[in-house]
């Protein structure tokens, strides 16, 4: 870490993260706005099949897989 030994994680405010439940299922997708037009998505779920899973998707694919509009 070097010249960063001394600094902590301070949490902050973003409006680019949004999060969705697979309806009363143990599974949440993050979907965190990276560019105007490309996401991060990042899965969590009670049965560690998918945690962990990111996929980098544009607005048409974040639609088309996920169900959700990403605007």
């Amino acid at each position: 870490m070097g010249q960063f030994e001394d600094l902590k994680w301070q949490e902050i405010e973003s409006n680019k993260v949004r999060v969705f439940q697979l309806g009363e299922e143990p599974e949440v997708v993050y979907l965190i706005k990276i560019r105007e037009n490309e996401y991060m998505t990042v899965y969590e779920d009670g049965y560690d099949q998918n945690t962990g899973k990111v996929e980098f998707l544009n607005k048409e694919q974040v639609c088309d897989r996920l169900g959700v509009n990403a605007t």
